[in-house]
């Protein structure tokens, strides 16, 4: 009977990084509804949306944030005016400093406004991290903008993988990729609902 063989997933994705070709996981917009990749988080670190928010802000402003201040992402939806998320911070976290609105100086798919707040004591930043504001029944938590310039993210694609016991391989491929960084997102593809080896998964690469 032939061996079997067991390759981890550090060694199936450094050898997809020697590669010169990736492909892509799309498919033909031609192809029918159904039958379109769908995507599927199996795993999120609660640091992520921080690390996005903060490399957000750095490409926007094109330098690092300012020391010791909180971050917050505003739907633009929930208010008209971005004084109006000012107030609010202030009243319900305590004084500031001031306030610099990074998202107006540049263009912000999503319509969010990315406030960057200056606190004045720990108190009031404790607040502003850990209870947030509430704005129309929404609770926006604001994080540390402090060293924002340390993290950085790869988006890493992995194709064409050995079907896997479902059982334990989450652990499996975070464990073996921890060679290449800290495992803040594990995102699987499906077809018409069955897994066919497509997989992605953002990585803190700084550690």
């Amino acid at each position: 009977m032939a061996e079997k063989l067991h390759n981890s997933w550090a060694t199936i994705t450094s050898r997809s990084n020697s590669k010169k070709v990736v492909r892509p996981l799309s498919v033909p917009n031609n192809v029918d509804s159904q039958f379109k990749l769908q995507s599927k988080v199996i795993y999120q670190s609660e640091d992520l949306d921080c690390f996005i928010r903060m490399q957000k802000a750095i490409e926007i402003v094109r330098q690092a944030l300012t020391p010791d201040s909180a971050l917050f992402s505003i739907p633009a939806s929930l208010i008209q005016h971005r004084t109006e998320a000012y107030k609010l911070i202030e009243t319900q976290c305590g004084p500031v400093h001031g306030f610099r609105t990074i998202s107006n100086y540049g263009s912000s798919l999503d319509g969010d406004h990315l406030i960057e707040v200056k606190l004045v004591d720990d108190s009031s930043f404790d607040k502003a991290i850990f209870t947030g504001v509430t704005i129309k029944n929404t609770v926006i938590k604001g994080t540390h903008s402090n060293d924002s310039e340390m993290y950085k993210l790869a988006h890493v694609k992995i194709s064409l993988l050995y079907v896997p016991d479902k059982e334990d391989f989450l652990e499996k491929l975070m464990r073996s990729h921890l060679v290449y960084g800290e495992v803040l997102q594990v995102k699987e593809y499906t077809c018409g609902g069955y897994f066919e080896g497509e997989l992605s998964v953002i990585l803190n690469t700084t550690t």
